[in-house]
């Protein structure tokens, strides 16, 4: 009877442990955030074109991405459909996404951003400051230089100020924190405005050849 009753103890002990650890894991996770109301995901093979509906009956709009020219002397623009959701936040996301997804294959542009950098978040203030949060992979995979710095930064910020008037200014977050930089080149402590002056006009188009 001593020999049951110490086996059934030490049961106890190991599921009360096991029972605890649970609790503690569960507590440990995060909760799920309930996406804004009017959001949705983005479908993988892109919107529509601009005013048609999809199978959901969402219409689309043209928003202007502005990515590098060749020869990194500047941005350019080209129009990118995005899904007209009722949420701002879901409409500046969707803008974020495809500015970091690149020109269209036939453009003669180059991105500014590496390919699947990561967004984290974003949110908007009520100064209209954009605080737009992006993985390291962003610092660690940018292309070194002045003008590659540069032209990521301002064409992010002059993307999302063109095409979102709440938008006043943007500052850009690595890993939910603010940076001095992102390669060394640009300060980034503080919000950035837009600036048209790296912007070049259509009709320069198609680009000069470079050496």
């Amino acid at each position: 009877m001593v020999t049951i009753a110490v086996v059934a103890g030490a049961v106890g002990v190991i599921y009360l442990g096991f029972e605890l650890a649970t609790r503690l894991t569960q507590d440990a996770a995060p909760l799920p955030t309930a996406p804004p109301e009017g959001a949705v995901t983005p479908d993988p093979a892109g919107p529509l074109p601009p005013g048609e509906q999809d199978a959901e009956g969402l219409r689309t709009v043209d928003v202007i991405l502005y990515f590098s020219r060749p020869d990194a002397l500047g941005l350019a623009p080209e129009a990118r459909p995005i899904y007209l959701t009722n949420a701002l936040l879901d409409r500046i996301k969707q803008t974020v996404v495809a500015l970091i997804a690149g020109p269209a294959q036939d453009s003669p542009l180059v991105p500014i951003l590496p390919a699947g950098t990561p967004l984290l978040d974003l949110f908007l203030d009520s100064h209209g400051t954009l605080y737009l949060d992006l993985g390291q992979a962003v610092v660690r995979n940018l292309l070194p230089g002045t003008s590659s710095e540069l032209l990521a930064v301002m064409g992010i910020t002059d993307t999302l100020v063109a095409n979102f008037p709440e938008v006043k200014q943007v500052q850009i977050l690595v890993d939910g924190e603010e940076v001095r930089t992102l390669t060394g080149h640009l300060d980034l402590t503080y919000p950035l405005k837009a600036d048209p002056s790296l912007i070049l006009p259509p009709e320069v188009l198609p680009f000069p050849e470079t050496p």
